[in-house]
């Protein structure tokens, strides 16, 4: 039986996210349950965070925000590991009432929004990491018009998210060993594509590489190859 916070948590992601109730199913069963709280989940994490960052110059005296911050375990280990205090935001108020009890010294870091409008004035932020969120959202070229906008001019946006290579190579991989690609996920990206919408909506010095484990139909490629790796994560400057 899951706890009542978690189930709300789950209803606000149902109401800004889901389509149909396969995915209602898929939700509640699969995804967020699996996630939320998993060692082995933060520890991938900090895994890919550390490999997305890891060229990036942060000083601690910079501003940064976490979209898409769930219970704030995330959030924590971005300010960890990249010694800068993170403030966070979600869709849920289930969430953000989690994040609020888990870090009592931090509730103003942790807040609301509706998924369009982040609540910050232009300029406001040096760094911006947005994990595992830009797959879900209605209009992707909006969504990364108002990271840009609360962006301070020569911050940087990193955003990790899943690779439409993967997905593709993944669907022969489901037949063998029941991997159920993510039904939630409206958006997935080839690369180039990905760096082509980012550059659409203003950003500067857009990078691409790809992170993480390979499809099995893929496993005939020499180790250093990163084609149809699990992520793409993207790097850009306002």
């Amino acid at each position: 039986m899951f706890p009542s916070n978690f189930i709300k948590i789950l209803s606000d992601y149902k109401k800004a996210f889901i389509r149909d109730s396969k995915e209602k199913n898929h939700l509640y069963n699969n995804n967020y349950s699996q996630r939320m709280g998993d060692f082995s989940q933060k520890s991938l994490w900090k895994e890919e965070a550390s490999k997305a960052f890891e060229d990036i110059q942060i000083s601690s005296n910079f501003r940064a925000l976490d979209i898409g911050c769930n219970d704030g375990s995330g959030t924590e280990i971005l300010s960890s590991l990249l010694d800068v205090s993170f403030e966070g935001i979600d869709i849920s108020t289930a969430a953000i009432d989690s994040a609020h009890k888990n870090f009592p010294n931090k509730k103003d870091k942790f807040q609301t929004y509706d998924g369009e409008n982040i609540p910050f004035l232009e300029n406001s932020f040096d760094v911006i990491c947005c994990m595992h969120v830009i797959g879900h959202v209605k209009n992707v070229k909006t969504f990364l018009s108002e990271i840009r906008r609360v962006m301070k001019p020569n911050g940087t946006v990193v955003i990790i998210t899943p690779n439409a290579q993967y997905k593709i190579f993944s669907i022969v991989d489901s037949l063998m060993n029941n991997y159920n690609p993510d039904p939630t996920v409206r958006n997935y990206f080839f690369p180039k594509d990905f760096k082509d919408i980012a550059q659409s909506a203003g950003f500067n010095s857009v990078s691409t590489q790809r992170f993480g484990e390979k499809p099995l139909l893929l496993s005939w490629l020499p180790s250093e190859s990163d084609y149809g790796r699990i992520r793409v994560i993207l790097t850009a400057t306002k």
